[in-house]
């Protein structure tokens, strides 16, 4: 075997390529999510549309990018328990696969009053502990992109807001896609280039 076909790891390769794919997948919906909920509430369109000029323009851009992910992308991360452990009164044996809720977690009403609601401007009162709010996963397992996904979430509601209005023509339920909840396929906007 030369060198070069001993430096190919095979497993490194494809665990890159499902992250990128799986990640693609993941912007896309959350893009979608980000639209339909900026669509149910025009107020908060008009808003950051107000502020494009102002020198902190982005900030309820992202305060709407992060509640976004605090009610619809962020589901569930689930570990396989390397030893056995104590938590809450229960026994978990090593070889466990353990779920931690984040979705519900993300609706705790001693972090987020009116949980349910989509309401970016709680992102503009206060900042939230990991605990509270982790969309992108819990410590050394965080998604590496979370920041990236953020900034171009951001840049997107900025530049749907400056250059376009819309209105949505069609709708209905959410459903749970493949990977998580989506939109209803039903969902599409008719997108038009501002004057």
């Amino acid at each position: 075997m030369n060198a070069d076909a001993a430096a190919v790891d095979e497993t490194v390769i494809g665990n890159t390529i499902y992250m990128v794919e799986r990640g693609r997948h993941d912007l896309r919906d959350l893009l979608r999510w980000i639209v339909k909920y900026l669509s149910d509430h025009p107020a908060v369109i008009a808003e950051i549309r107000m502020s494009l000029g102002a020198p902190d323009r982005s900030r309820l851009a992202e305060a709407s990018v992060l509640e976004t992910l605090r009610l619809d992308q962020a589901e569930q991360l689930n570990r396989k328990a390397s030893r056995s452990f104590q938590f809450d009164g229960f026994h978990f044996p090593a070889g466990s696969w353990v779920s931690i809720l984040i979705r519900e977690s993300h609706r705790n009403p001693e972090a987020f009053s009116e949980p349910d609601a989509f309401r970016p401007h709680r992102f503009l009162e206060r900042s939230y502990s990991a605990d509270e709010y982790s969309p992108f996963g819990i410590d050394e397992h965080q998604c590496i992109a979370g920041s990236l996904v953020v900034r171009l979430s951001t840049l997107f509601v900025e530049e749907m807001v400056r250059g376009f209005t819309w209105t949505v023509s069609a709708d209905g339920p959410r459903h749970h896609g493949a990977l998580h909840w989506e939109p209803s396929p039903d969902f599409a906007i008719d997108l038009r280039r501002s004057d």
